[in-house]
């Protein structure tokens, strides 16, 4: 247990320290104006003390508030500045963010992503290491984006679940209802994890009804069987609710406004002009190498295709093992495919996950192989 603590902790390290290296080296991404526009308006609000406008104060209300919070938080101790030098834009120029600040918010979220990586190294250290080399979740869990946190809280959530399911403790079943909440409320399709626990339930539930916990085990009648996931269900949205002031004043009205800017965007289709099965291009695609300040390496290794490739090979053994992660990725990929709109960054909803079956992949390839290799020697 002590050694698998220390080699999570490593691969953590390692994601840190890629992670820092992109925080320095990335240009201005086109989302970082307005998220950290949003996160200085709200730290202004957080520094005089009247909490009562975070209810009014959203400048980007078609997002949950939790992570631009976050960010805000994050600013509070960093004095303003001007925009650094030698910092380029991709759309062209230079950067027009403050320097100071715009690094203080990309190193919350380079840490929030080493937290995961941390995670799933604990589930399993070679899963983790695939997250931490990752360089798509790198880039978008280094920038002033919301990936970073609700990438963290939906590979908590599943894990709350899994540990539910292990000790039969009823507050692991909480916890991964708060979790999924807090995940919907830094983005909101990161609540697509909660579909895959819905479904793992149920198969659950009619493969071995008492695997269930006692207090949480239907006993008769539809209700019954029903009551539990009701309350979980309520348990994530009060979650959600609490963690976003800006919807308490009118909740109903300004989150149906806030999902239905979502459909308005993407519309009849598809932002950019992408293809429904561009979100498998951005999952076989490893990003460039350099960029206008980094070059020549700014990601230590581009394996992005070949961890796709492993995932497809451990898919079944993992099914074997962790069913709820395969599905996690089933859902996860799919909704991806449906949505209309594809941007690179919405693939870190199920990166974990693939990262999982890839380890499981590289398991079935050369660990398998190599052991048996090893057992026919020593029998020799």
């Amino acid at each position: 247990m002590i050694l698998r603590i220390l080699v999570a902790i490593a691969v953590a390290a390692l994601a840190f320290g890629l992670r820092c290296r992109a925080v320095e080296l990335l240009p201005t991404d086109y989302d970082e104006t307005p998220y950290l526009t949003s996160a200085r308006e709200l730290a202004d609000v957080l520094r005089s003390g009247d909490l009562a406008k975070l209810t009014t104060t959203n400048l980007q209300p078609e997002h949950p508030q939790l992570m631009q919070l976050l960010f805000a938080a994050t600013l509070l101790p960093t004095p303003d500045s001007e925009p650094g030098a030698e910092r380029p834009n991709v759309g062209g120029g230079m950067s027009k963010l403050p320097e100071a600040q715009l690094l203080a918010a990309r190193t919350a979220a380079g840490a929030l992503g080493a937290l995961e990586v941390l995670l799933l190294a604990c589930l399993s250290p070679l899963a983790g290491l695939f997250l931490a080399i990752h360089t798509t979740t790198i880039k978008y869990t280094s920038l002033v984006m919301l990936e970073a946190l609700p990438a963290l809280t939906s590979l908590a959530t599943v894990m709350a679940y899994q540990r539910f399911q292990r000790t039969q403790r009823r507050g692991w079943w909480i916890a991964s209802g708060v979790l999924l909440g807090l995940s919907a409320a830094g983005k909101y399709m990161y609540a697509v994890v909660g579909v895959a626990i819905l479904i793992d339930w149920w198969l659950a539930l009619r493969s071995a009804p008492t695997a269930l916990s006692s207090r949480l085990r239907p006993s008769t009648g539809p209700w019954a069987q029903l009551r539990p996931l009701v309350s979980w269900g309520l348990l994530s949205l009060a979650a959600f609710f609490a963690a976003n002031p800006y919807f308490w004043p009118d909740p109903l009205w300004r989150l149906e406004n806030s999902l239905l800017y979502h459909a308005q965007y993407a519309g009849d289709g598809s932002p950019g002009g992408f293809p429904p099965w561009q979100p498998l291009v951005w999952l076989a695609t490893s990003l460039p190498a350099a960029t206008a300040r980094a070059a020549p390496r700014l990601y230590l290794l581009r394996l992005d295709l070949w961890i796709s490739l492993l995932a497809l090979l451990g898919l079944d053994r993992l099914w074997r093992k962790q069913r709820v992660h395969v599905l996690w990725l089933a859902v996860g990929l799919l909704f991806l495919l449906i949505w209309n709109t594809k941007w690179p960054h919405y693939i870190l909803i199920l990166t974990a996950p693939l990262c999982l079956a890839a380890a499981e992949g590289a398991q079935r390839l050369f660990v398998g192989p190599l052991r048996a290799l090893l057992a026919r020697r020593s029998g020799a």
